[in-house]
């Protein structure tokens, strides 16, 4: 993600092409869908420091908040596989924007 980003702030054009086809693999375990999710979670406050160090508009700080109620109030559904699998990617992403933000110093819940 930091690449494509230093790519346009380089002077690169970036723009919305509608017939871009994009392919999304989520992982087949449980232990290797939530590392996906840290993973990709961790990754936006580290862009959004980057887009602020360059003076560009940052989501709010707070934009993830609700996920932590979200991730509190669906937890009696882990009780079902596709519970437990929507549940590890909203929380999954929620627990990499706090280690993304001690990591890049730039606090996005």
């Amino acid at each position: 993600i930091a690449e494509v980003f230093q790519g346009e702030l380089a002077g690169a054009d970036l723009h919305f092409e509608p017939s871009a086809v994009v392919h999304y693999r989520y992982r087949r375990t449980m232990r290797a869908l939530w590392r996906q999710a840290v993973s990709y979670g961790e990754a936006v406050p580290q862009v959004a420091s980057m887009l602020a160090a360059d003076g560009r508009k940052v989501p709010p700080r707070w934009v993830g908040l609700k996920n932590w109620f979200w991730s509190l109030r669906k937890l009696p559904t882990i009780a079902s596989r596709r519970g437990r699998v929507r549940w590890l990617v909203v929380s999954g992403g929620t627990v990499g924007r706090m280690v993304g933000s001690v990591k890049y110093r730039y606090l996005i819940l």
